[in-house]
């Protein structure tokens, strides 16, 4: 027997939990954080970028996104999410945020 079988589901919820805790803390984001600069540096470049590029698209929703979480685009005819992503020019993740498709992008 191999993965949750053979650990059990209480292997399972204590990963889950630690997750929980650290993103709670926003341990999560600091990993993150950490794991850019040090990529960076090893690639010889200064730890925090000067320049980022910036993309976005509309996704549709499925039946199991909640209504008040998604919205209808009417300039690409999608009901559903933005996602907005920002990264460095090494192509590093900074920043995400995901909005309903409604939102015009210059409010």
């Amino acid at each position: 027997m191999t993965g949750a079988g053979r650990w059990g589901f209480s292997f399972l919820w204590a990963v889950y939990d630690f997750f929980r805790r650290w993103r709670a803390c926003d341990y999560v984001r600091e990993l993150h954080e950490r794991l850019r600069r040090t990529a960076r540096e090893r690639s010889g470049r200064n730890a925090e970028p000067s320049a980022g590029v910036i993309g976005s698209q509309s996704v549709d929703a499925s039946e199991t996104v909640g209504e008040d979480s998604r919205g209808y685009g009417g300039g690409k005819s999608r009901d559903g999410r933005k996602r907005h992503v920002l990264t460095d020019t090494e192509g590093l993740l900074l920043e995400v945020t995901v909005i309903t498709a409604d939102v015009l992008q210059g409010q």
